[in-house]
């Protein structure tokens, strides 16, 4: 459990640390502070990972300022205006005023969040405190994993791949995302047919992702002994027309699979190839930001489409390789309007 408290004065930030170290005896929570809303701001963008900031809603904006009334939600509108800051999973919004302003209120009801009236001679924050974090872990609990299977095949008598980088990577961008909880995500390196056979059946991931070489008629996963096991994409098709019903998408971040995507999206799922080679790292720039999209809740045609916008900002000449099928047919998502956004931007926005 990670926790960020923001507030300027030392004494509430001593009290509330003792209250959540007291909720999470005798396992530990990381908890550290921030005094004003810029520090607060850094510490967001150097941590990733935050489940629980709770938030004091005026603070001085830099250090030796006054304080600034309402100044925390500047710490929540830089959650929405930076893309760059994960916002925590969940914040507790704390003021003293009594009543709370009604612009407070409407900010954060409108995020679902929890905003009440903190004073240190009164432990009622404390109760709230308690409960919204003794609930979150109880909901975090009783969430249904949604599996991700990352399956990559390294023959050792074809060229080397960095299957560790491209998996490292995915395995971040749902780390780093909102419903990181949600996720589980299973990487199974030395990918033999037979693994895939296993974690398809008995693992029914909601996607799976295979990595490695391949051309148009299949992919070269490994016997073995290590050495190159060819294996027709009609084989494929046969083990994901079993029990398909929990998985949404396959993607083949193999050589010149697009065609192989066509065939396997007739079994009324989503499938993601390529129409080219994967010889530099297009696809792991794609599939950071398709995989961002899967851990924001995004469905499958979205997160595609923020896979091709990340691609699109680091290999513009590789924005038409990955391709999305679904029953037969190649979905279109607006690429063209990818490639033009900057054209359609106003000069002064």
């Amino acid at each position: 459990m990670i926790v960020l408290i923001v507030d300027d004065q030392k004494e509430k930030v001593e009290r509330i640390t003792r209250v959540i170290t007291e909720i999470f005896y005798p396992d530990n929570a990381s908890i550290s502070s921030a005094g004003t809303v810029n520090s607060a701001i850094t510490f967001l963008l150097d941590n990733p990972v935050v489940d629980l900031m709770v938030l004091d809603l005026n603070l001085p904006i830099r250090e030796n300022e006054h304080v600034k009334e309402l100044s925390g939600l500047t710490v929540i509108k830089e959650l929405t205006r930076r893309p760059t800051i994960t916002r925590p999973l969940q914040i507790v919004g704390l003021t003293a005023q009594n009543p709370i302003k009604p612009e407070a209120t409407a900010f954060f009801e409108r995020e679902g969040w929890v905003l009440i009236t903190f004073a240190l001679n009164n432990s009622d924050w404390e109760e709230t405190i308690r409960n919204r974090i003794n609930y979150d872990r109880k909901k975090k609990h009783s969430v249904q994993k949604r599996k991700i299977v990352l399956l990559g095949s390294a023959p050792k008598n074809l060229p080397g791949i960095n299957l560790g980088t491209e998996h490292r990577k995915i395995d971040d961008a749902i780390r780093m995302s909102t419903y990181r909880d949600n996720y589980e995500v299973i990487v199974k390196s030395g990918g033999m047919f037979s693994t895939l056979i296993k974690e398809f059946i008995n693992g029914k991931p909601e996607i799976l992702h295979i990595s490695g070489h391949g051309d148009g008629e299949g992919i070269a996963m490994e016997a073995e002994d290590g050495s190159s096991d060819y294996i027709p994409i009609a084989s494929i098709h046969a083990v994901l027309s079993i029990g398909i019903d929990k998985t949404k998408c396959v993607l083949l971040n193999t050589c010149y699979s697009a065609e192989q995507a066509k065939q396997l999206s007739t079994l009324e799922l989503y499938v993601i190839g390529m129409t080219g080679s994967t010889k530099d790292n297009f696809a792991e720039s794609f599939s950071q930001g398709f995989y961002q999209g899967i851990g924001e809740m995004l469905g499958i045609a979205d997160a595609f489409q923020l896979g091709v916008a990340r691609l699109h900002a680091s290999h513009p000449h590789q924005i038409n390789n990955p391709q999305l099928w679904l029953s037969g047919e190649k979905v279109t998502i607006g690429m063209t309007n990818i490639i033009h956004l900057r054209n359609d931007v106003a000069p002064n926005s």
